[in-house]
């Protein structure tokens, strides 16, 4: 689908022109022509759009007020274009996330049976390109980031917390930023700079603009959100060839800088100090979390940290040539070291450190047949699924079919909205 709407922060009807031909098609192949004008549509612009909203909040505005005003020509209803269409929160990202997780298991409860205590929900783990979301029920009610939501007849104190500058696509440039910076030959043209999270022979050649124009690696902003800002290297060349050496521990070194010491104000604390409850219960993990997951086999399986870490150590310590004979090997399968070392990290950082407490993290993006997103905790509470009793759960009624249908609405239409859009898996 291609960049996302805040791409085109200089040009904000182009936002509009670009999604337009992909809602269109999916209206026609999903919803029957005689429901498009009662089926409601809504957009929700994610890290990306946050991102451009604390660089430059008028040319966030800017694209929000365009598609305001034409996502009515697609044909769908769009009832109140204020709320229906916006950026959201990174907090509500997560706690929409914890919705659809415990909809989908059945820990609402259903009309058949007692409502399951809020104590025994699980808690939603989510990666994305330019962000990531934890969210859990905490028994400290007055907790900071923690809010009491009404679902389905009960009340939920619900921990809720959005690191941007952490998702996987905008953690890659910041570490391939601190490597370049970290090199003494950056500027040299003919040296090839060694990188650790490559695969020993594995050679990218990147443009280097993109990387350090990066609101998460240069300026204000990455030294708010990260900790630090990266200078770009004078006489640094618009490419620059990384050479892969293969060096896991090298490479969780690099990713470590991305983590400031963790000393907190408050305790228990994530990186950054950031207060967190104490983490109780299991958790889902979905969304980027998933796909190591499947590369390293512990999708859907218990493991340990120390597992997943010999699992990572493995590839990233295979020559490039044996990577390519592995099967399902594609162009992109090199960037799994990086992925790995960098998931552990941060599954770290969020207070997951002993080995044995992966055990409680399930890496899974469906449930019950159906894609584990934010999406759909964000549609069932936009048109009112939440109800005041316990909701019957079952994938094959009818109010689940078209909650289904809106869902991959918003689902197709949301993949446009994220600045790094393509985890390229």
């Amino acid at each position: 689908m291609g960049p996302g709407i805040s791409s085109y922060k200089n040009d904000p009807k182009e936002a509009y022109n670009k999604l337009e031909p992909n809602i269109t098609n999916l209206v026609k192949a999903c919803i029957p022509s005689d429901q498009q004008s009662r089926t409601h549509q809504y957009l929700a612009a994610t890290a990306g759009m946050r991102l451009l909203d604390l660089e430059n909040p008028l040319k966030s505005e800017a694209i929000i007020e365009v598609l305001q005003l034409n996502l009515p020509r697609t044909g769908l209803k769009l009832g109140n274009p204020y709320s229906d269409v916006r950026v959201m929160s990174g907090r509500d990202e997560g706690i929409y996330a914890f919705i659809t997780v415990n909809y989908l298991l059945g820990k609402f409860g259903d009309q058949q049976s007692s409502p399951v205590d809020q104590l025994q929900t699980v808690g939603s783990l989510d990666l994305g390109g330019a962000s990531t979301q934890i969210a859990f029920v905490s028994e400290d009610v007055n907790a900071p980031h923690t809010s009491t939501r009404g679902l389905f007849g009960n009340d939920y104190t619900i921990y809720s917390y959005s690191y941007l500058c952490y998702g996987k696509s905008a953690a890659e440039k910041r570490v391939w930023a601190q490597i370049i910076v970290n090199n003494s030959n950056a500027a040299d043209p003919h040296k090839p700079i060694e990188n650790p999270c490559l695969n020993m022979d594995k050679n990218i050649t990147i443009e280097t603009a993109p990387i350090f124009d990066d609101q998460c690696v240069t300026g204000t902003y990455a030294s708010d959100l990260v900790g630090s800002a990266l200078t770009k290297p004078m006489g640094l060349p618009s490419d620059i060839t990384f050479y892969g050496t293969g060096d896991p521990d090298k490479c969780r070194e690099f990713v470590r800088m991305m983590f400031p010491s963790k000393t907190c104000s408050q305790t228990p604390c994530m990186f950054g100090d950031i207060y967190r409850p104490a983490l109780r219960g299991n958790f889902l993990a979905f969304s980027g979390f998933t796909y190591s997951a499947k590369f390293f086999g512990v999708y859907n399986k218990s493991t340990t940290r120390t597992d997943y870490r010999a699992q990572v150590d493995k590839f990233c310590k295979l020559p490039y040539a044996d990577v390519k004979k592995l099967p399902g090997y594609d162009k992109y399968t090199y960037i799994y070291c990086f992925d790995g070392a960098y998931i552990e990290t941060l599954l770290a950082g969020y207070g997951f450190e002993e080995s044995e407490s992966w055990k409680k993290i399930t890496f899974e993006d469906k449930v019950n047949n159906a894609i584990v997103s934010w999406a759909m905790g964000y549609t069932i509470d936009a048109t009112g699924m939440i109800e005041s009793a316990s909701p019957q759960i079952k994938l094959d009624t009818n109010a689940f079919i078209a909650s289904v249908v809106c869902l991959s609405i918003i689902f197709v239409i949301l993949l446009g909205l994220l600045l790094y859009i393509i985890l390229r898996k």
